[in-house]
């Protein structure tokens, strides 16, 4: 039973990734947000981007991690983002 669920999962997570489950479903919520009256949000492509993100994590974690690279987290992280 435990296998057979699992396969489920799986062809349903690989359905909607495929492509056609995703334009379905973005259809579906465009289509429910139009009947509601409420805005589209813009299309990533369009959108004006700060250049800036946060992540919060502990102090503890900040000062370990920026100790072990020798370097701010902004500059380790924009490098290896460069450097994909």
């Amino acid at each position: 039973m435990y296998i057979q669920s699992l396969a489920i999962a799986y062809l349903m997570v690989k359905d909607f990734f495929s492509g056609q489950g995703i334009r379905s479903t973005v259809a579906e919520v465009v289509e429910d947000m139009i009947s509601s009256n409420e805005s589209i949000p813009e299309h990533l492509s369009v959108k004006k981007f700060s250049g800036k993100f946060q992540v919060r994590i502990t102090p503890y974690i900040h000062r370990h991690l920026a100790i072990e690279a020798g370097v701010s987290l902004n500059r380790l992280i924009s490098a290896k983002l460069a450097h994909q």
